[in-house]
Parts: C-alpha cells; structure tokens; sequence
C-alpha cells in the first residue's frame, strides 16, 4: 500500500502530513498494526517486533514527534533484547505500542474535525470560516474580539506619535513656524480691526 504524503511550508521548515484524502487510508494501516499493551510482548519473537517497528515508523512520518519517540522506544527494545532483558525489553515494546495508539488518536480526531468544518463550510454555501464582522465597529466588539497584543499595539503607535510629536516641536523647523504664525496676523484678528 502507497500513502501519498505532501509538505506544508512552515517557518521551522517542510512539515509533512498526510493530504486529506489518503488520511483515511493511512489510520486504516495503521489500525491493522495496533496492538494491545501487555504484560508480555504481544510479538511471537523479536525479528516480528522489528519488520512491525519498520512499517510503523514509515506510516509515522506525518507526525515527526511521535515517530521520534517511537524509534527512541524501538531502540530502547532492542537493545534491551541484545542484553538479555526481556522484561525491559516488553516494557519498551508496550510504550511503542502506546505511541502507536495515540497517533491512531490523533488521527481519527482530525478526520473527525475535519469532516465537521468542512459539513460546516458546506451548509454556510462559501468554503471559508472564520469570526463574523460586525456591521459597525465598535469599542465594545474590539473588547470582545481583538486579542490583548492588538491592544498593546495601539497603546504602543499612540504613545509613538505623541514621542514624534513631542520631539518635533524641539525642533527648529516648528520654532520657526510657531514665530512666523505668532507675529502675522490672522485673517480673523484684520477683519476684526
């Protein structure tokens, strides 16, 4: 089975997902992987534990945490095998079992919020969603809606533009503007003579 992986370019780099439509697809392979924790590895021996290790971490790859940690769990297994611990050797096969199981978690929740916005978009007619405008703008909605670095933001340019202009009146250019303005009469004060 083939599962088609795109990349989404985020600041920290190419993360990959899986697209929408093979979503499906790859939480059904992986459901066919999924075992159970026990006390004793639910594996016949260890060469089964390692080919299940390696198609679990391919199908992984659209979560790079948990295939992380897996791998960690997978070397920890087998080098306890190596050693002769089996006990730890079970323990560390169980936890990559509980990795396993919650990617399987994962996934089945994004399929189940993606399936609710997209019926969502669908019964609004438009594809996309997000907070409605409001037909006046006003002081009260800006409360409710804009987050708390808006309002820093604009404390911020207010405070700037006083700075410019208190630094612009120490300035020569404005001195020599208010001087000009004081000694010319305005057209008001002549029509008043």
């Amino acid at each position: 089975m083939t599962i088609a992986i795109v990349g989404i370019l985020h600041p920290a780099g190419l993360i990959q997902t899986p697209s929408h439509s093979m979503t499906e697809e790859l939480l059904s392979a992986l459901k066919k992987l999924q075992h159970e924790r026990s006390d004793k590895s639910p594996f016949g021996n260890h060469v089964d534990f390692l080919k299940w290790s390696d198609q679990v971490t391919a199908l992984l790859s659209f979560e790079k945490k948990q295939q992380v940690a897996f791998k960690d769990w997978v070397t920890s297994a087998d080098v306890s095998h190596t050693l002769g611990h089996s006990a730890d050797s079970a323990r560390s096969i169980n936890r990559a079992i509980g990795i396993l199981n919650q990617a399987i978690l994962t996934l089945e929740m994004n399929i189940a919020t993606s399936s609710s916005s997209a019926s969502e978009a669908r019964a609004k007619g438009s594809g996309l969603t997000g907070p409605q405008l409001p037909d006046k703008l006003t002081l009260k909605w800006l409360h409710e809606h804009a987050p708390i670095s808006f309002f820093a933001w604009l404390i911020g340019l207010l405070c700037a533009a006083f700075l410019a202009g208190v630094g612009f009146a120490e300035t020569s250019l404005f001195q020599a503007l208010k001087s000009t303005a004081q000694s010319s009469p305005t057209k008001f004060e002549a029509t008043k003579k």
